[in-house]
């Protein structure tokens, strides 16, 4: 008896069969092909075969598929069963079905409508026949297709030992008629002793479902989106699961339970906060600059600019405190108080260089800005010229576009930031902005900063590619 589809919102599917066709269909050596030995246990309503040239000219020498169905109601009579399938083929005028990039389109675009003229129906899937290159696009629809498939392996017969194999359907003295008429699956008490009669299974494809599995993680892997990776895959080793946890947990700025989870991880073989010595303000700085790299490194550049003021906004405080202007900035309560009224007192000429870098009169600016912060530091004389450029841009750029990408439906571009971001003739895009923060984080930091932490992301995302790749992670 064929086997049952389920029912479908309450609908019994009927079930149809796609299959490509080759020199096994549809009888060989007395024994059913794939496609028939499919129709005889599941009974498919409908059946649709994809042909080469090759086997469409077969077809019109002898129409041994034609034949077949005829047969196949005979049979099915004389069992008392009514079976009155629609045979619908399908020339794709192929003439070399043994390179797979020649076959998938034509064989895609006929499967994606034969499933839209069956919604209701469930698909059989014949895995067994065809051209090798034709059963690796079926195993493949069977696996990762949308609609609702099930793929069929039809077992060849059992050898004896010795025996040669029977002589395929595209011989010249190939006989439909006859290899009808002698067919041993047509009468299975018939069958030699131990031969299995229904040769069909459902096979699971674990191979490559476990490839495709590991494909969608690697895709998540370069998007960096370490939590839907988490969620994906329950099974992997416990040190991978751990490194993609510490990432997420770093990667959102979760800084105590990453630092927490990095400690599970000693044999990495690299260490994941490296640095000269320790520092915890540079630890929060530096864990932000890499989420900015992050950032720029996915093109979200609304958030991006977002996220570059807080970061600018402290890096240039570091670098302040190591200058004449450390004792007129203190901070309070989350934000930095800048003491003007006491710098024009005490260091004037100093006040005067810095109203006239900003052009502007600077005894009312009690706050620290990105504006303020920039014009005392080019007054220091403590960055080269490159550097000092670069802030001027950055100043630019945040004056054009942070209001914009906060309080407007405005997606930042890159080419936008590299608009809004310069100074004089020079434009700065969004990955030598990143450049350039890292060397301004360094120079703040020059007995801590270890640049190989910048590259923390890449190595550790390396690591997780090596072993999924290798196949060490059960997935």
């Amino acid at each position: 008896m064929p086997h049952s589809p389920p029912p479908l919102g309450g609908i019994t599917m009927d079930d149809i069969l796609f299959t490509c066709a080759g020199t096994s269909d549809p009888v060989r050596g007395n024994r059913d092909g794939g496609i028939l030995h499919i129709m005889r246990y599941y009974h498919p309503k409908r059946v649709y075969l994809f042909l080469s040239q090759q086997i469409a000219d077969l077809e019109a020498q002898d129409h041994r598929f034609e034949k077949t169905f005829q047969h196949m109601q005979e049979v099915c009579a004389a069992q008392g069963i009514v079976y009155q399938p629609s045979l619908f083929m399908h020339n794709s005028q192929l003439c070399d079905a043994s390179k797979i990039d020649l076959v998938e389109k034509p064989l895609l675009e006929y499967f994606t409508s034969v499933a839209a003229e069956n919604p209701n129906c469930r698909i059989l899937l014949n895995l067994s026949s065809g051209t090798p290159q034709m059963k690796t696009l079926m195993q493949f629809l069977a696996v990762d297709s949308p609609y609702h498939v099930l793929g069929v392996q039809v077992d060849g017969p059992q050898k004896k030992k010795g025996e040669k194999d029977p002589p395929r359907t595209d011989d010249r003295m190939y006989n439909v008629d006859y290899e009808l008429e002698t067919n041993y699956d047509d009468e299975p008490d018939c069958l030699p002793e131990g031969e299995r009669r229904n040769r069909t299974s459902e096979p699971e494809m674990f191979a490559i479902k476990h490839q495709r599995h590991r494909q969608q993680l690697l895709k998540l892997l370069e998007r960096q989106d370490y939590d839907a990776m988490l969620d994906m895959s329950q099974n992997l080793p416990k040190q991978l699961r751990t490194l993609l946890q510490h990432l997420n947990a770093r990667n959102n700025l979760q800084s105590e339970e990453a630092y927490k989870l990095s400690k599970e991880l000693p044999d990495l073989g690299f260490p994941l906060y490296p640095a000269m010595k320790s520092d915890s303000h540079y630890r929060d700085l530096s864990e932000y600059y890499l989420l900015l790299r992050n950032l720029q490194k996915l093109g979200r550049y609304s958030e991006f600019v977002l996220r570059l003021n807080p970061f600018l906004t402290e890096l240039l405080y570091t670098l302040l405190m190591q200058t004449e202007f450390a004792g007129y900035l203190k901070k309070n309560n989350g934000r930095i108080d800048v003491a003007t009224d006491v710098l024009n007192s005490k260091q004037p000429e100093l006040m005067k260089r810095l109203q006239a870098e900003a052009q502007r009169t600077l005894l009312d600016y009690k706050n620290f800005s990105i504006f303020l912060g920039i014009s005392m530091l080019l007054v220091t004389d403590t960055l080269s010229d490159a550097h000092q450029n670069f802030l001027r841009a950055c100043n630019a750029l945040n004056t054009a576009q942070r209001n914009t990408a906060a309080h407007q439906l405005h997606a930042v571009l890159e080419e936008d930031i590299k608009h809004d971001c310069f100074f004089g003739i020079k434009h700065y895009g969004s990955a030598e902005i990143v450049q350039k923060l890292g060397e301004l984080l360094a120079q703040a930091y020059p007995d801590v900063c270890d640049k190989s932490l910048f590259r923390i992301y890449d190595r550790c995302n390396d690591y997780i590619k090596a072993h999924l790749q290798l196949g060490a992670a059960n997935l």
